[in-house]
């Protein structure tokens, strides 16, 4: 930077020189208008002094130029940069974020590839993944839970990719010397990503791709600083050179988005619902057979219970009537038992009849009664009889 002062010192020392000689001769440009050559070259050297100032903005990154060579770089502010014969080269000094393809509402997204991409847009990445079948045993063991998702089919996915990057401020000058500007790193950039998703989707099924995202996103931002010199190529590291460098810090590359095409993503959707439904009506129809089993186990423990109820009822009572028989039997066993049991059954069998039949045999059964009253009278009478009453 100093040398250019000097020599734009003494470059403008010697016009005015002789733009003073000039003068002192009146050497004039017209001899009609007396025009002084001196004087116009004076005016010629402020004039160009005024227009070789420009500026840097704030959020810029700024260097001077001489016929296209990169001099030095310059801060922010008012800054002298010779007019013609040098330039002024600014860049953002901001975060730059680059979406590859492009952002997703420039993309074509119609699937036809038989016509032109219209004005404005960009096709889509198109990468094929692997299947099921193809990967690695390694990652067989990892799908094993999973290994009949439609994601594990091979598919052909258009991936979006966002790369953000900044110009190192203090390495302006290698960023235009390695690189020359943004459009052409972003190119290579594209390019990088392209190569990478063209190594990694291959190896894995969609399924796995989304559960291996980091992974990718590692390995793409390895090899775009690879790209721009920031760190060696571990499978040539004695290639690397930091002179190369482009002057970028990578600040992140990610996987963002991996989209599947419309037809795919509506084929999911169909699966998916279809799975849903599936499942809904499973477990309607279990809900139902445990309703119907509940049902028939409270059935059944009702009937039990009923059926244990009249069973204990029928055994009480039986237990009740064969001891009531044992004690008729025991009554019976004596003469005058028989005809309490003969006397109440004919009571019984009288109250519940509408007529009132006497057999043909009740004089003999009434004998029968009088002659046990008469085994059966108190031996107070007896005493009564052989005494004549007499006390």
């Amino acid at each position: 930077m100093i040398s250019l002062w000097i020599w734009v010192m003494v470059t403008y020392a010697i016009f005015a020189c002789v733009a003073l000689v000039l003068m002192e001769k009146e050497v004039s440009i017209d001899e009609k208008n007396k025009w002084n050559l001196g004087w116009a070259i004076l005016s010629i050297e402020f004039f160009h002094f005024g227009l070789s100032f420009r500026t840097v903005g704030p959020k810029s990154l700024g260097a001077v130029l001489l016929f296209g060579r990169p001099l030095h770089q310059v801060k922010s502010g008012l800054v002298y940069v010779p007019f013609i014969v040098c330039q002024l080269a600014k860049e953002t000094k901001l975060v730059i974020k680059e979406q590859f393809p492009a952002e997703p509402e420039f993309v074509d997204k119609s699937g036809l590839d038989n016509r032109p991409v219209p004005t404005g847009y960009l096709k889509p990445i198109r990468v094929t993944t692997a299947s099921r079948d193809m990967i690695s045993d390694e990652d067989k063991v990892r799908i094993k839970e999973f290994k009949d998702h439609p994601l594990n089919e091979i598919m052909t996915l258009e991936p979006s990719v966002v790369v953000r990057f900044q110009i190192r401020g203090d390495d302006f000058i290698s960023f235009l010397t390695n690189i020359g500007s943004i459009e052409h790193a972003v190119s290579q950039m594209r390019d990088t990503v392209d190569s990478v998703l063209n190594i990694e989707f291959p190896k894995r099924t969609p399924a796995l791709i989304i559960i291996d995202k980091e992974e990718i996103n590692r390995k793409l931002r390895e090899k775009i600083e690879i790209l721009v010199g920031e760190i060696p190529d571990p499978e040539d590291p004695d290639s690397f050179n930091q002179e190369e460098s482009w002057g970028i810090n990578v600040i992140n590359v990610q996987l963002a988005d991996v989209d599947l095409s419309k037809t795919i993503n509506q084929s999911l959707r169909d699966v998916a619902d279809s799975k849903l439904r599936y499942e809904v009506g499973v477990k309607e129809a279990e809900k139902k057979k445990k309703s119907r089993e509940l049902e028939g186990e409270g059935e059944k423990k009702f009937e039990t219970d009923k059926g244990t109820g009249v069973a204990n009822a029928r055994l009480s009572f039986l237990e009740a009537e064969a001891e009531g028989l044992e004690k008729i039997a025991g009554v019976a066993k004596t003469t005058e038992g028989k005809v309490a049991i003969i006397s109440k059954t004919q009571e019984e069998a009288l109250k519940n009849a509408k007529y009132s039949i006497i057999p043909e045999g009740l004089g003999s059964l009434i004998s029968s009664v009088q002659e046990i009253l008469k085994k059966t009278k108190s031996p107070d009478d007896d005493d009564d009889k052989k005494t004549g009453g007499k006390k």
